[in-house]
């Protein structure tokens, strides 16, 4: 009796699920993506001076954002690829994206 209930365990072991292989999928980001928004840096002596320098800090934050939008959209595809045409993104568009 106890044989037969190890042929049998030794048996159902042989059923289990095939192995799940995970893969790391690297999008491809560009380089310009990866490069930094830096200010120039100004001197100032004058309210004239410190708009230039609050233009030049809100041009690097669009900047900035435009990257931050461009590699979420190279991501959300790898996303997308990586787990097949049935299931949709995990994350959600930032507000104002269509």
């Amino acid at each position: 009796m106890h044989r037969c209930l190890i042929c049998c365990a030794l048996l159902l072991t042989g059923c289990t699920a095939p192995r799940i292989e995970t893969r790391f999928v690297v999008p491809d980001v560009p380089a310009d993506l990866r490069a930094p928004c830096v200010s120039k840096t100004r001197p100032y002596q004058s309210v004239a001076d410190a708009a230039l320098i609050i233009t030049d800090l809100l041009q690097d934050r669009a900047c900035a954002n435009g990257k931050i939008l461009a590699t979420d959209e190279i991501l959300t595809a790898a996303e997308r690829r990586a787990s097949g045409p049935s299931k949709q993104s995990a994350h959600p568009p930032p507000p104002g994206v269509p």
